[in-house]
């Protein structure tokens, strides 16, 4: 969906920023289903900043094709940056940001976002300058990244910006992932007084690459390092035994609702 397709527009005050790379099989539709379950869209914006998201082939259509299939309760929220454009962030919406695949399988556009204020309103730029894919190396530099530009968007550039920029309520959640990314995102947005969670470290694992629990281990060993601490929660919809004191995905999504 286009912003132009929009009949109503309000600025989100309550933005949820979701990080992952080599997630589980099935965290989006997870994912989905949780957001219906809870309403959450009816007064949240969600941004989707996700490596290795698309995994596509120069084919027409198959980015609609992924998008669809992996949220189609909710593909009447979806927003894709696609476009050279500011992007007003509007509850009710779940923003999509290009990952690495979609910028080298269409490089004429290599589209990077990032956020900003604009007239005291939040948005997300997305652009092609020099200036913002830039700026991305810099903050891929700054995290150690070993895929370095390769992983797109950089979770933790998104979050800084969100934590740094918006004054109203912000969460954030990071799922399973390889590396580094989203650390010092996710000890932002805690900073600001954010609600902040990440994926159980113990099921967090791909179907090509084993385990997949470095990025939820790594801020959590950083939050802990500054006397912090991140909500641990399972995607899985059965919760395991003796895991009582772990909120599932739904449970979580209520909780920063009513907090």
């Amino acid at each position: 969906m286009n912003l132009e397709s929009s009949t109503q527009i309000e600025p989100a005050t309550k933005i949820l920023c979701i990080g992952a790379s080599t997630y589980n099989t099935g965290t989006p539709q997870v994912i989905s289903q949780a957001l219906q379950e809870t309403n959450l869209l009816n007064d949240w914006a969600i941004i989707w900043a996700v490596h290795d998201y698309f995994v596509i082939p120069k084919k027409e259509n198959c980015i609609n094709d992924i998008i669809n299939y992996n949220f189609h309760e909710i593909k009447e929220h979806l927003i894709f940056v696609d476009e050279n454009f500011n992007y007003l962030i509007q509850k009710g919406y779940l923003y999509i940001l290009p990952d690495s695949y979609w910028v080298n399988a269409y490089p004429e556009k290599r589209i990077i976002s990032r956020i900003i204020i604009d007239k005291n309103i939040l948005m997300i730029e997305a652009s092609n300058s020099e200036e913002i894919y830039q700026e991305e190396f810099d903050y891929v530099d700054n995290i150690e990244n070993p895929n370095g530009i390769d992983n797109l968007p950089c979770i933790d550039k998104i979050m800084i910006q969100l934590a740094d920029n918006h004054t109203g309520k912000i969460a954030g959640l990071l799922l399973a992932g390889l590396g580094k990314d989203g650390a010092k995102g996710m000890l932002a947005i805690n900073r600001k007084g954010g609600k902040t969670a990440v994926q159980n470290p113990e099921e967090c694992k791909h179907d090509r690459r084993n385990n997949t629990y470095s990025m939820p281990i790594t801020a959590i060993t950083e939050a802990k390092n500054e006397g912090r601490s991140h909500e641990i929660i399972t995607l899985n919809i059965q919760k395991q035994a003796n895991t009582n004191d772990i909120k599932t995905l739904t449970e979580w999504l209520e909780f920063i609702k009513n907090n």
